[in-house]
């Protein structure tokens, strides 16, 4: 868990660096609905299915009827096996992508969205959609990941805090 700590933190600090702020995400909600989604919030998501793992932020002003945020994945590298050899690994054992959120819509207290889509470390491209429930200061929910190409689909855990209220 100390590990994850580390890599969350890695995580906001290279977010926190980047050169462009985040595009604004369309937020479809009534305005009470959307008032209940006010301040920043941060969390993380972890798929044991897929070994993907990251931070999520997300802020919503009351003087805005857009949002804020993105989406740092995290992807452990499957190990390479060579003949004859020993389980090889390849530095660096995580990469890292940041991902953009295409919406977020609120309905009282259940939250819902879509990722704008990604590439697979393949070439594949992936579209996740994701759910949570609203209780006070945190949301919680499952996303679902498909490949395009396959059309597999994969699913993991989300959650979020609320950490300041403007």
């Amino acid at each position: 868990m100390h590990r994850l700590g580390s890599l969350f933190l890695l995580a906001l600090v290279v977010t926190s660096c980047a050169t462009t702020p985040p595009p604004p995400i369309a937020l479809i909600s009534t305005k009470s609905d959307a008032t209940a989604l006010i301040g920043t919030w941060e969390g993380e998501y972890t798929s044991t299915q897929t070994q993907r793992f990251g931070s999520i932020r997300f802020l919503l002003s009351a003087q805005s009827d857009s949002a804020f945020g993105d989406v740092l994945m995290m992807t452990r590298r499957k190990p390479h096996f060579m003949p004859g050899r020993d389980v090889r690994v390849e530095a660096p054992e995580l990469e890292s992508q940041l991902l953009s959120i295409r919406f977020v819509m609120a309905d009282r207290d259940s939250v819902h969205g879509l990722m704008n889509p990604y590439e697979d470390s393949d070439g594949s491209l992936l579209v996740t959609r994701f759910a949570g429930h609203l209780h006070g200061d945190r949301i919680q929910g499952q996303y679902f990941t498909r490949n395009l190409s396959t059309a597999e689909v994969t699913s993991g855990e989300w959650s979020v805090h609320r950490k300041t209220v403007p």
